[in-house]
């Protein structure tokens, strides 16, 4: 499989993971729990995005150089991403559960997306017949 299927597969249980979180918060916050779920989601694929491409980037750098500007651009998009949280939980005052179940469902989908991925890589092909 590619590496487009691995996305394809997180990408897929994300949404099943997203739609589970957001309406468990939607039935213990309403409205403003469901937004705040989705919000937390996306948010973390932002970061998720930004992860793979600055991680990408670090680990085919050539020079000394350029794996310490990546490595600092690596650290400067961890405060980035915990400043957006606080923007979103104090400036825009999103309830912290809904953000928590948005950002938790892409953790969770990240476990069965991997899994999916795997066992489709483990599926039998007809060169692994029986061994008799």
């Amino acid at each position: 499989m590619s590496k487009g299927s691995f996305r394809t597969a997180v990408l897929g249980a994300n949404g099943v993971t997203l739609l589970i979180a957001s309406l468990v918060a939607f039935k213990l916050q309403g409205t403003t729990g469901l937004v705040a779920a989705v919000v937390g989601d996306l948010a973390g694929l932002l970061n998720l995005a930004a992860l793979g491409w600055l991680m990408s980037r670090l680990l085919g750098a050539a020079s000394a150089g350029s794996k310490s500007a990546y490595g600092a651009l690596l650290a400067t998009k961890l405060g980035l991403f915990l400043g957006l949280l606080a923007i979103l939980l104090w400036v825009l005052e999103l309830p912290p559960l809904g953000v928590m179940l948005g950002f938790t469902a892409l953790v969770v989908a990240l476990v069965a997306g991997s899994a999916i991925h795997t066992l489709n890589l483990r599926s039998p092909t007809t060169e692994e017949s029986s061994p008799l």
